[in-house]
């Protein structure tokens, strides 16, 4: 069985039987180790006894006085912010719960926090996985990526790694061309995952330095389904999606349909039987037109249902039938 991502700390935490994640002590121990929390040479007197107290016992509370007595001013913040997220953490039933009930809310909580709860939860949902695609389709979650369209491919490479070697430093042809989007795609052929090179993505996991492909009908795209479905579609009879959205630099590129018709391929293969799409705005063209072209079909308008940036707005139901839809009944049906 495969083991990845050991680093991200997953193996510290509790399992229910449910699936679902339980913080430990060894698990916040993880973060206190962390470079932001960890003594340093300069670190002064009441800053290491803040950190060995906290080592000893990860859940006591801690009162102001002991983080105002912290010399640093960036430690004393970095303190700060740790035991605010710590209380919404120990607040939460799950992690999953934790990381759900951050966006019901203002987030007050580090991006590389929120980046790292995804990867963990990621990590949960993809135990005993040996795709090492899937695997990588994940990393999108919690790292960002570098777009690069070439000869009808659409790539994706770490954002970060991207930047550490685009001048080909180490990375051969991969950095000038996710940095460029000039060299071709045959050039990196061993450095692009398939079905076939899949595997190797466990020998190289922590190091994200592995191109995604993500065309419709392509592997990757199915991959990136399946890590959907994994948490979506594994416990619930309906599937809900909030949104499919494309940052602006990224869009016009395919990248949106691509993830919109992996999608329906993977719903297709499960036991759904329709998609209803509600859009936003009647103005919103683009999307509709996309849907339209994979399938769907307008099936009615709610007038003035949303007031948004000083205008009305519609909401346009779209809906596309997933395999033989309602021409028969449930296979669970007497």
């Amino acid at each position: 069985m495969a083991d990845f991502w050991q680093s991200s700390g997953y193996h510290l935490l509790r399992k229910r039987a449910d699936g679902r994640l339980v913080v430990t002590d060894d698990f916040l121990r993880y973060y206190y180790s962390r470079p932001e929390l960890a003594p340093v040479a300069e670190s002064c007197a009441a800053e290491r006894a803040l950190h060995a107290s906290l080592m000893q016992d990860p859940r006591r509370d801690v009162a102001g006085s002991e983080m105002d007595a912290v010399a640093d001013p960036d430690a004393r913040e970095n303190y700060r912010v740790m035991m605010r997220f710590r209380g919404r953490l120990l607040a939460a039933e799950t992690l999953e719960a934790f990381y759900f009930d951050l966006f019901r809310e203002d987030v007050a909580v580090p991006p590389a926090f929120i980046h790292h709860t995804a990867q963990v939860i990621l990590r949960s949902i993809l135990d005993g996985s040996e795709d090492g695609l899937e695997a990588r389709a994940a990393e999108l979650f919690f790292r960002k990526q570098r777009v690069s369209i070439n000869d009808g491919a659409i790539m994706l490479a770490d954002d970060e790694t991207v930047e550490m070697h685009a001048n080909g430093g180490g990375f051969g042809n991969l950095g000038k061309l996710l940095k460029e989007g000039r060299t071709s795609p045959r050039t990196i052929e061993l450095d692009v995952l398939d079905e076939a090179s899949g595997g190797h993505y466990f020998e190289r996991d922590e190091r994200h330095d592995t191109v995604l492909r993500l065309n419709h009908g392509q592997p990757g795209c199915f991959a990136l389904a399946r890590v959907l479905e994994g948490e979506f579609g594994r416990t619930r009879p309906g599937l809900r999606l909030e949104m499919i959205s494309v940052a602006p630099g990224a869009q016009s590129r395919g990248i949106g349909r691509a993830l919109l018709a992996a999608l329906i391929a993977r719903c297709e293969a499960g036991p759904w039987r329709q998609m209803i799409a509600v859009i936003g705005d009647s103005d919103n063209l683009a999307s509709i037109r996309l849907h339209a072209s994979l399938g769907f079909r307008h099936t009615g308008t709610l007038r003035a249902v949303g007031f948004k940036l000083g205008r009305w707005v519609d909401s346009v139901l779209m809906q596309r039938a997933l395999g033989p839809g309602g021409a028969m009944p449930p296979a669970a049906a007497p």
